[in-house]
This record gives structure tokens, sequence and C-alpha cells, in this order.
């Protein structure tokens, strides 16, 4: 596993601390990991989005509703 050193600000150090001492996370490398890997999965989720509203503007008129479209999408989202 590859080391990285960053900076912080005061606020965000005890920021961070403070997520580390409520007992979720071992430790600050800990919790940096979880919310960099929650950050990936929203890249991917909003990629997914993206690239299918790409391919909604493309296809043809659908017969589903809007509300039954939506669910297919948060279905496939999963």
């Amino acid at each position: 596993m590859a080391t990285m050193n960053i900076s912080l600000p005061d606020k965000l150090k005890a920021f961070v601390e403070d997520r580390v001492a409520e007992g979720n996370y071992a430790n600050v490398s800990d919790y940096v990991r979880d919310v960099l890997r929650k950050q990936q999965e929203e890249k991917r989720h909003q990629e997914y989005f993206r690239e299918s509203v790409e391919a909604g503007l493309k296809s043809p008129i659908s017969d589903f509703s809007r509300t039954e479209t939506l669910k297919k999408m948060h279905d496939v989202a999963k």
C-alpha cells in the first residue's frame, strides 16, 4: 500500500479526528480511505446517470411513464 502525506487546516484536522473519535474508524487513514471510496462510488453513479441521460436522448420515444423509467434506472444503479 502506498503512503501519502497531506496537510490540513486545523478545523479540517479536528473534524477528521472527531469522526475517528466517534468510533466508526480505527484511525485517520481508515476514515480518509472510506471517504475516498465513497467519492469514487458517487463518481461512478454520476457517470452512469450522465450516460443514461445521453442514451435516453438518443433513443426513440418510450411507452414507459416517467415513474416507470426512473424506477428502472434506480433498479439498474443498485
